[in-house]
């Protein structure tokens, strides 16, 4: 009787106790729920949902939402990977999946229709680092009503904080510059949207997306070494000595 019941809320309780909120299956550990904390108060956020890889939080991000019949705007300029994501998944599942370029983002006014659900970004551009106007974007998705995601992984929750800017959705790929250094895989969703945070939260335990909480410990470790690692990485840029 005193199992948490399977409905959103429980998922996403206020963990007044260290085992409220968590279910058989390893949905939550007090380990995942520290490293998830520790993700949104670096974005400037509320709520982060752990995901095994930055992809895979691209796949529950979007797929919390997106249904067939609906229409999602995703910048041109992202990684290859996201677009065979969105193309050959989301696009075979009967979702209009359309691209655009983000250098100029008041094409957004007359992109996004009735029925356009998530406008995706990512920031900067993979390989060619284009840049735009985050709360020029923000404010034109909250105008029409869209959620706006951005793939924040090149800012490393520190050059950057788009949900700052009102954009409602951080995903983050924690294998990059926060872990990888600890060879873990991680991803995170991050928001300050407690109704986005419980739909995301919700679509990754359906999903079976659970992470390993030792990686999450090994990721909090490495994560702590995240300033001064970024200070030698801009001195080696900067100067031309990698050593």
């Amino acid at each position: 009787a005193a199992l948490a019941s399977i409905c959103d809320d429980s998922l996403v309780s206020t963990n007044a106790d260290i085992l409220d909120g968590l279910y058989y299956g390893g949905v939550d550990t007090p380990t995942t729920l520290h490293l998830a904390a520790q993700l949104a108060s670096l974005e400037h956020g509320k709520y982060a949902v752990l995901c095994p890889s930055g992809q895979s939080a691209i796949a529950v991000m979007a797929g919390a939402m997106a249904r067939s019949g609906d229409h999602v705007l995703v910048a041109v300029t992202v990684i290859y990977r996201t677009r065979w994501l969105f193309d050959r998944y989301f696009g075979r599942l009967g979702v209009d999946i359309e691209y655009f370029d983000p250098t100029t983002v008041d094409v957004l006014e007359e992109a996004i229709r009735p029925n356009t659900k998530l406008v995706f970004f990512e920031l900067p551009g993979s390989f060619t680092y284009e840049l735009f106007d985050l709360s020029r974007a923000a404010e034109i998705c909250r105008k029409k009503k869209v959620v706006s995601a951005v793939d924040s992984t090149w800012a490393a929750s520190t050059f950057c904080y788009p949900l700052q800017h009102d954009i409602d959705i951080v995903v983050l790929s924690l294998g990059k510059t926060h872990a990888g250094i600890a060879g873990v895989s991680l991803g995170a969703i991050i928001t300050s949207d407690h109704v986005l945070f419980t739909k995301r939260t919700a679509a990754a335990a359906l999903l079976g997306c659970h992470v390993n909480p030792n990686a999450c410990s090994d990721a909090r470790i490495a994560m702590s070494t995240l300033a001064p690692r970024l200070a030698q990485q801009m001195k080696s840029t900067e100067t031309g000595r990698f050593y």
